[in-house]
């Protein structure tokens, strides 16, 4: 029962930090996340800078904020620390009016009043400004001074948090043609009803239409976008990109670990239901004989309740225990952290205590009431064949349960082992990801071949590179539109490399044919792009390629490659040379570095630090990572899913096998009679093993059975997620079905055979 309510508590905690984001801002019903969707898969979001204050204009909203689309890493420095702090926001200021942060020093208005304030929360005072008001001090980031004029508190969730607040976006009461050609980023926009945002979406998309050409910079008709409103409150859950910087709700997750808690829950509750049918089954007479002596009906299930109660308030004291001891490992499964909230816990305890003594302890005292009546029948083995067929779906319901927990771990399981295996189209663990913090750090690599030809010098490294592509799950990308001649080809991804880019990464190079034309550009492409082309990879060679008035040459295709995962198909990509495209360079946020396998790797990493520090930047940090293990970050969330499924499977079998052993102590109470018959009439053990363990072992097949389809569903629901799969296969299903079976079997087998095995005499005298 503890570990029942524990998995409940702990579903309750993460259930409620992910409902609670958003929903203390004041007014928040009239704030919404404006998104307009470009492209056939709706996947690229551009919203110009003119859309806020154009609806301000047209007085169809009272408010609007844009902000970046990610955090920013600045070098910062006081009088008393210097660190690297990230998540410092760039926004507008009407920041302050959407999320209303409580600020225990200075407030928005004195933040907004100078470009050069900035609001810090309470974390970063500490850390700069140490046992101080902070109000009035500076706070240089980047080498830049900035006033700090307020200080916040992050104490409640939003879907954005930030550490500092920057506002050098200019809010604009007025609509400027130029703000058109801008992509203003994220927008927030407050409305006056609700009902007005469906007006608010069609007027969006006249405006996109009137003003196509300064906004997609091309005068073709677009083809596919859309615009909607996301409500604020609801942006963790239905926001379609990660605008929202504290990112989105894993639904998959979340329905998973709510609904395994849930069923663990009702698995804890049958079981301490089988188990005390067979102690008042033990206290039959103490119940007849306070009958007799004139106790109510009512007191009898009083009885029964309070001990469910005292029973239960135990079992609650230890669950909080192991709430507790489990809380940092359940953080880690979910790469978040999530605190105990008294009023969540206290209405978790509440909840649990009404499930389960109206639920068991209801049950229990009717049972009890009934085998009292019984006594005064007759006719009492139709009575025990009900309570048989009772025990009977009790057993079928846990079996039910266990049986989809280990299915669906193992299919978990497979998954991840597919996505470990899979070929990803690149080699990655000998090339080390290098993080580039800053613009200033990015331009003195791409600026100075000899910095590189430094770093390529060093002892272990065989090359290095610049690219835009990085390993992760980022935001959702920009899509760009392209033409074959007069074919069009839109929705492409665009990324920068540099000629020794494909060989370090082990791009599969399927198609290649040198160029000597100095005069054109040359790019590759990917195998997707060359399908949107409708050629083969042989036949797109030397093709050219139109993008944004240029004309460009293809000089090679590469195999189809992951870069953020499975979860997505590969896009098409095309490879420009970075330095090719005006604004590529500000996109270039790793240097990869080659190592050498014959030189010791970690020497090789001491010395390009050493070597970083003194030639490259000394105030942000060396932080490295390997490509392999950067991409693995995009499905950890799967690898978390896999082993807190392995935790369950253990849990959910033992659990199931104690209902198992419970109802079977129960049976054979009621069976002991018949037992010793039986026994001196001279019937075997195993005569009288497949007698009594028979209607178990058919509740345990019938309940593998019917399991089947329900487990698949919900399994192949879990896999569709990913657009690259493990299919489901039929042995996961027939070892679960075995593994069940046998261990039933084990134990009905253990359990009859003590049964048999009492002293005759003793057992017909005593009933």
């Amino acid at each position: 029962m503890a570990i029942g309510i524990a998995c409940l508590l702990l579903s309750l905690f993460f259930l409620q930090d992910e409902w609670s984001y958003n929903k203390w801002i004041a007014h928040v019903e009239q704030y919404y996340e404006v998104n307009v969707t470009v492209g056939e898969e709706a996947n690229a979001i551009v919203v110009p800078a003119a859309v806020g204050p154009q609806l301000l204009q047209q007085k169809q909203v009272e408010n609007y904020c844009y902000y970046a689309l990610d955090y920013i890493d600045f070098y910062a420095e006081s009088k008393f620390h210097q660190a690297v702090v990230g998540k410092i926001l760039n926004t507008q200021p009407t920041f302050f009016d959407f999320f209303n942060f409580e600020f225990t020093y200075g407030s928005a208005d004195e933040v907004i009043a100078h470009p050069m304030h900035i609001a810090i929360s309470e974390k970063v005072a500490q850390q700069f400004f140490p046992h101080q008001n902070p109000i009035g001090q500076t706070l240089s980031l980047a080498h830049s001074p900035y006033q700090v004029t307020g200080v916040y508190k992050l104490n409640q969730k939003a879907t954005i948090m930030p550490d500092i607040v920057l506002m050098n976006m200019e809010w604009n009461e007025y609509v400027k043609p130029a703000l058109w050609q801008e992509n203003g980023g994220g927008l927030l926009v407050k409305v006056k009803r609700k009902e007005d945002c469906l007006a608010i979406a069609s007027s969006l998309v006249t405006l996109v239409e009137n003003n196509q050409e300064q906004v997609f910079e091309n005068s073709e008709k677009l083809e596919k976008y859309n615009v909607f409103l996301s409500p604020l409150d609801e942006g963790r859950f239905i926001s379609k990109q990660t605008a929202l910087l504290e990112g989105k709700t894993k639904l998959e997750t979340l329905y998973l670990l709510v609904g395994c808690s849930v069923l663990i829950f009702l698995l804890a509750v049958l079981n301490y239901i089988n188990l005390n049918q067979a102690g008042i089954l033990s206290r039959l007479k103490e119940f007849q004989v306070r009958a007799m002596l004139g106790s109510s009906r009512l007191q009898l299930l009083l009885q029964i309740g309070f001990e469910t109660l005292l029973n239960v308030l135990m079992a609650m004291g230890i669950a909080l225990m192991l709430v507790e001891f489990s809380m940092p490992i359940y953080n880690l499964f979910l790469h978040k952290t999530i605190g105990i909230k008294h009023q969540v816990l206290w209405s978790g305890i509440v909840l649990v205590i009404c499930i389960v003594v109206l639920l068991a302890g209801g049950i229990l005292s009717l049972y009890a009431m009934r085998l009292v009546r019984q006594l005064y029948q007759v006719k009492a083995n139709r009575k025990q064949s009900k309570s048989l067929r009772l025990r009977a779906s009790s057993l079928f319901i846990q079996i039910s349960i266990a049986f989809f927990f280990v299915v669906g771990g193992w299919i978990i399981s497979r998954q991840v082992h597919f996505m470990e295996e899979k070929d990803r189209g690149f080699e990655g663990s000998q090339v080390v990801q290098v993080k580039l913090f800053t613009q200033q750090i990015r331009r003195k690599l791409y600026r100075n071949d000899k910095l590189m030809q430094e770093i390529q010098q060093i002892k272990g490294v065989k090359s290095v590179a610049l690219s835009t592509i990085a390993y992760e799950d980022k935001s959702i990308k920009t899509k760009y539109t392209a033409y074959y001649g007069m074919r069009k080809i839109p929705d492409f991804v665009m990324e920068g490399i540099d000629n020794r880019y494909i060989d370090m990464v082990g791009f599969e190079k399927i198609a290649y044919r040198p160029i000597e034309i100095d005069s054109l550009p040359k790019v590759w492409i990917n195998e997707k792009f060359a399908e949107k082309m409708g050629v083969t990879p042989e036949e797109a060679l030397g093709n050219a390629i139109s993008y944004d008035r240029s004309t460009y040459l293809i000089e090679g295709v590469v195999n189809n490659f992951f870069s953020t995962g499975f979860e997505e198909a590969v896009q098409p990509i095309l490879l420009f040379q970075w330095k090719d495209i005006e604004f590529l360079p500000y996109g270039i946020n790793y240097l990869s570095i080659e190592l050498d396998q014959a030189v010791n790797q970690a020497e090789t990493l001491e010395r390009l630090q050493s070597f970083w520090i003194v030639n490259v930047d000394y105030e942000y940090p060396f932080q490295q990572q390997t490509l392999s293990k950067q991409f693995e970050s995009n499905y950890q969330h799967i690898k978390s899913q896999k082993r807190m499924f392995l935790i369950w499977n253990v849990a959910v079998v033992f659990m199931a096998l104690f209902g198992l052993y419970a109802s079977l102590s129960l049976y054979l109470e009621q069976k002991q009679k018949e037992i010793i018959i039986r026994k001196i009439v001279g019937a075997s053990p195993r005569e009288l093993f497949f007698l009594l363990g028979k209607p178990f072992f058919i509740t345990v097949v019938l309940a593998c059975i019917t399991a089947v389809y329900p487990v698949y569903w919900i399994m192949n629901a879990w896999l569709n997620k990913f657009k690259y799969q493990q299919e489901i296969e039929a042995y996961p299903f027939v070892f679960s079905f075995l593994l069940l079976v046998g261990l039933v079997l084990f134990i009905i087998r253990t359990k009859v055979r003590l049964a048999t095995k009492g002293d005759l005499i003793k057992n017909i005298k005593y009933e």
